[in-house]
């Protein structure tokens, strides 16, 4: 057990107007979930909005308690003990710098009805290795994920329609992503210095912005480049692999090279790279430079060898 703080503010149902902030102290059980029989909003309808956490001293998990329908703006800022996180059902909305700095966050467990994850939510969250990002977020904002070196896979729900400027910048550990075909539009600079970055799977209509200084705005009509500076073993000059299954297949499966996957085989570096470039692409027709980019990517790697090869 451990003991926790956190400021809160409800909504008034009847006026609209948010109250302002109140406290409470909570013991929290082994899996991070409140274990006071009294507390004060676990059965409620009344919406809250969570600010403020205080973390017990040493690390330890987090599940949000039921009631709470927003994450404030810093609620858990350089929260360094916090491990894990867990949402109940009916947060919808995750604010700016919200675990932005919480260099131990390793498992983000989110909930369903989340739809809004604001700017530099999830910033500098350098353990964070994956992230399922929920079916009703339509917009990655700037920053998001920037400064997660650990994250090596993201999972884009069919839905999100733009990713913006510096929402994976330097996720120095992320190998592949999968843009849905919903995606129309991404920010230049969106995937900025990911130096394992070896495979994009991404619509043919995909429009890139760059931000125009004379007008202060984003403007269509750049380069599928301006989107991945700082990222070589992306095949030129697409940079990105059409969206096939077997294209989709291939990326899914590189969700298994991440730092923590990295210890088994010893026998040298040769056989180890050809087992992994043979399970990636086993069964898959791509590209030929698809293939050359992934085996480069693996050949770079100054984190060893996984602990096992995907299915």
């Amino acid at each position: 057990m451990a003991l926790c703080s956190f400021a809160y503010t409800e909504l008034d149902p009847a006026t609209g107007v948010w109250s302002s902030q109140k406290y409470v102290d909570c013991i929290l059980g082994p899996d991070g979930s409140v274990l006071d029989r009294d507390f004060p909003f676990q059965k409620d309808r009344i919406e809250r909005r969570l600010y403020r956490f205080r973390p017990p001293r040493v690390p330890h998990p987090f599940v949000v308690p039921e009631g709470v329908t927003e994450i404030g703006t810093r609620a858990f800022y350089r929260c360094t003990s916090l491990l894990s996180v867990t949402f109940p059902d009916g947060v919808t909305t995750i604010e700016a710098y919200a675990f932005a700095g919480c260099s131990s966050l390793a498992s983000v467990t989110m909930a369903p009805t989340v739809t809004k994850i604001l700017y530099s939510s999830f910033e500098n969250c350098t353990s964070l290795a994956s992230l399922t990002i929920p079916a009703g977020v339509t917009v990655i904002r700037m920053a998001t994920f920037a400064g997660c070196s650990s994250l090596a896979f993201v999972r884009i729900p069919e839905g999100v329609t733009s990713i913006e400027t510096w929402a994976f910048e330097g996720c120095s550990w992320l190998v592949a992503t999968v843009l849905p075909q919903s995606c129309a539009i991404v920010d230049d600079e969106a995937f900025k210095n990911c130096p394992h970055l070896s495979l994009v799977v991404a619509p043919d209509a995909l429009e890139v912005q760059t931000y125009d200084e004379v007008d202060e705005e984003y403007v269509g009509g750049g380069r599928i480049a301006e989107v991945f500076p700082g990222c070589p073993l992306l095949p030129r000059p697409a940079y990105v692999t059409p969206h096939t299954p077997d294209a989709v297949i291939a990326a899914k499966r590189l969700e298994y090279w991440t730092p923590e996957t990295h210890h088994l085989c010893q026998d040298g570096r040769r056989d180890w790279v050809q087992f992994a470039l043979l399970t990636i692409t086993r069964g898959l027709e791509l590209p030929h430079v698809v293939a050359v980019v992934i085996l480069r990517s693996i050949r770079r790697s100054d984190l060893g060898p996984p602990i096992r090869g995907p299915p």
